[in-house]
């Protein structure tokens, strides 16, 4: 069986869908062996894929390769027809307007266009009010990266999925030695204690509401409290973040590492007394397992998506001021109420998750 992956997510630095796609596409690769994978893009990949059975096709177009939306639209599908592909997995989570000569398997991570439109770009959010729905209804069959987004998917689209994939965490992630964390410490510049924040500067991270409680708190009662460590790249509609988080950095509330490098990520998790994650929504919550994994506690938000990622061991909040401040007076109060379970409670994993996706993607090749 030829098939086909859209592998415009590969073109840059990997993330939350990245590195959902990327992981999972290295499991299924070797489940399928005896296939063959097309990874089509519309410019080089920033990731190797050193397989005997896989294919990089970089289709490039004088005009519409410039705009990954439109050569994902418009090039692909045309591609895909020319080398014969049997099935294309879209893992981005639209699908390609242009129609497409075999079947499509799609993931959906989430209905942020629907519940937290305000934060997004306003072409951003046409965006997917026109075309998502259409790639629902379009694919052939549909997964979704967690229950949550399946049960919305249900209720927006009236389409159930065919699968609930959730993210799993590579091997790299367990509790690090004291000499790891220190190097990497180190590495960038982190003193003493801290707690950790990762995710991209973008909106419905809630930082600016939780850096006001943050400082607030502090205020209100006179105490030193371990600064809160960022980790993420530049997001959209980060004016406000940004501004904040300059004023943190001068009274020694934040500091902020920007993109870090993947494997360096276990040591900043294992080194840190917490992660906070306050995002008013989220497809799933990839930092809060990969946090559980290295057995830092975590304090998230009561968001449906981010329990099935934190299970019980996590410290739940409402992602609003009164909810924020009252956490913060149980947990710097009393750091005993966070605890871990190093993940010994998750029973799922990139593997399972690549062999319910090659079920997805039909039979395999004699």
């Amino acid at each position: 069986m030829k098939i086909g992956i859209d592998g415009t997510v590969f073109t840059q630095q990997l993330t939350g869908i990245g590195n959902y796609v990327y992981y999972l596409l290295l499991e299924l690769i070797q489940i399928r062996s005896n296939d063959s994978f097309y990874i089509y893009a519309h410019k080089e990949l920033v990731k190797q894929f050193n397989f005997n059975n896989v294919k990089i096709q970089i289709v490039s177009d004088q005009v519409l390769s410039k705009n990954r939306f439109l050569w994902r639209h418009f090039v692909l599908p045309q591609q895909l027809k020319k080398d014969h592909i049997d099935t294309v997995w879209v893992g981005i989570g639209v699908a390609p307007f242009w129609p497409v000569s075999c079947p499509i398997i799609l993931t959906v991570y989430d209905f942020v266009y629907r519940v937290e439109a305000e934060t997004m770009s306003w072409w951003r959010q046409l965006y997917f009010e026109l075309i998502q729905p259409y790639s629902v209804r379009k694919a052939t069959k549909v997964q979704a990266i967690s229950q949550s987004t399946a049960d919305d998917m249900l209720k927006y689209y009236g389409r159930k999925a065919d699968a609930v994939i959730k993210p799993g965490t590579e091997p790299q992630f367990y509790p690090r030695e004291r000499s790891e964390i220190e190097t990497v410490r180190k590495k960038y510049g982190v003193d003493g204690e801290y707690y950790l924040m990762v995710g991209t500067l973008e909106p419905r991270k809630n930082i600016p509401l939780f850096l006001t409680c943050y400082i607030d708190y502090i205020n209100k009662n006179g105490v030193s409290i371990p600064p809160l460590v960022l980790v993420g790249a530049k997001g959209w509609k980060d004016t406000e973040i940004v501004q904040m988080l300059n004023k943190a950095k001068v009274q020694g509330v934040v500091k902020t590492l920007g993109y870090v490098d993947f494997e360096d990520l276990p040591s900043l998790y294992s080194g840190a007394k917490a992660l906070f994650m306050p995002s008013r929504y989220e497809g799933f919550g990839m930092p809060i397992l990969e946090a559980r994994m290295c057995g830092c506690p975590v304090v998230a938000s009561d968001v449906r998506a981010m329990r099935e990622a934190g299970g019980e061991y996590t410290f739940y909040h409402t992602p609003d001021r009164k909810g924020i401040m009252a956490m913060m007076e149980k947990v710097f109060s009393n750091n005993s109420l966070l605890s871990s379970d190093q993940g010994k409670s998750v029973d799922w994993d990139w593997k399972t998750g690549a062999e319910q996706l090659s079920n997805l993607l039909g039979s395999k090749q004699n």
